[in-house]
């Protein structure tokens, strides 16, 4: 198959996930949105109040966790791109 331009390359859309549907199902069984939504309003009050997990926890929920950066390749030694001048950024 080859790329056409403003084609879809999946017409037929992303394949379901009966597992993660069936772990959603049982979530909201299990603790109904409203049920969530209390809980929710109370970790909201805790980090209005200081308190310091609850402000992360209601921020990693709202604003999703920042992302770390971490270097397992090089030992710290900066990394040269091949073809890419960085004066030209």
């Amino acid at each position: 198959m080859t790329f056409v331009k403003g084609q879809s390359g999946n017409p037929k859309g992303r394949n379901s996930r009966p597992v993660e549907e069936k772990y959603l199902k049982q979530v909201v069984r299990t603790m109904p949105q409203k049920d969530w939504k209390q809980v929710l309003e109370k970790v909201k009050a805790l980090a209005l109040r200081g308190e310091r997990w609850a402000v992360e926890f209601y921020a990693d929920r709202i604003l999703g966790k920042p992302t770390q950066a971490m270097d397992v390749t090089s030992n710290g030694e900066t990394i040269h791109a091949v073809g890419f001048d960085a004066d030209k950024v």
